[in-house]
């Protein structure tokens, strides 16, 4: 594994530091079920564990689903992760007897009211509460009669509901539930291919995880600033010391002491100093045959 950590001090101290991994022939099956196809989490004490949390893999999935990680079955307990707040009212007492138009009389959402306010259908309700509630995103589903949605930071009352044909006043309570929306797994450093096979469903997906401890293999340089200065990965240990592609892993923030471009068609990448300061990249490249390096 290589890793490349910056720090600036005095003038412009880079340190640069290098952690590769060589992870063998990237083949990724392309099954819709996870988001990314690479992670890289970074230890914040060496030796330690990581947890590994893989967006849209959900319990039920997971049931009937077979893991495997650098080709062997995976057997480690696999946590929820990534929990949403699952919000819905619930309309079933709603029926022939209660026909439309009705009138909300009244909900309050982060504390203000909303007040008679009439609607012939709830999935019109659901556009108004949507629309109270910016970004709510309400949906109401005619078959289970539940309208689900909101925010989990939004506060929400129980919503009074009436009918103008007949005389109903009805209460309707806000549920609240928890979903998980993802898996989490543990694994120590190193280089690890999961592979999910969800058995019956026809769905395959694979995602690379790199954990990686950023205190090792540390070499110094140093630049002025206002000065670029060209560094390059070690491409030794990918095939024909071709570099494909190189990504950053460590997004550059907007106050960082530093500016990084990556040369296009190369393995190396340009440094500029601006201030005294320090910050980290990291990146992964990809080789011929999409073989893959931390860097």
């Amino acid at each position: 594994m290589k890793k490349n950590v910056l720090i600036m001090k005095g003038r412009v101290h880079f340190l640069l530091f290098f952690v590769i991994s060589l992870i063998g022939n990237l083949s990724f099956a392309q099954g819709g079920l996870i988001k990314e196809d690479t992670i890289v989490n970074k230890l914040t004490k060496c030796g330690t564990k990581a947890e590994i949390c893989i967006d849209n893999l959900n319990q039920s999935q997971l049931t009937n689903a077979v893991i495997t990680v650098n080709g062997l079955l995976y057997t480690a307990a696999i946590a929820p992760c990534k929990i949403d707040t699952m919000l819905a009212y619930d309309f079933s007492n709603f029926g022939a007897s209660t026909p439309p138009p009705y009138v909300l009389d009244s909900v309050t959402i982060n504390g203000k009211k909303f007040l008679n306010k009439s609607f012939l259908t709830f999935s019109a309700l659901a556009d108004s509460l949507s629309k109270w509630d910016n970004t709510a995103n309400w949906v109401y589903d005619d078959v289970t009669k539940k309208m689900e949605g909101g925010k989990s930071t939004s506060k929400y009352s129980e919503m009074h509901i009436s009918t103008t044909t007949i005389i109903s006043n009805n209460t309707v309570g806000l549920n609240t539930g928890f979903q998980p929306k993802g898996a989490k797994f543990s694994f120590d450093e190193g280089s690890y291919k999961i592979v999910v096979n969800v058995t019956g469903l026809n769905l395959k997906d694979s995602v690379y995880v790199y954990v990686v401890c950023p205190k090792k293999d540390i070499s110094t340089k140093t630049i002025k600033v206002g000065k670029t200065e060209k560094y390059c990965i070690d491409r030794k240990d990918l095939p024909a010391g071709k570099v494909t592609k190189l990504q950053n892993f460590n997004p550059i923030a907007s106050n960082s002491p530093i500016s990084m471009k990556i040369l296009p068609g190369d393995s190396c990448f340009e440094v500029t100093g601006s201030k005294k300061g320090k910050d980290t990249l990291l990146f992964v490249a990809t080789g011929l045959n999409n073989v893959q390096d931390t860097t």
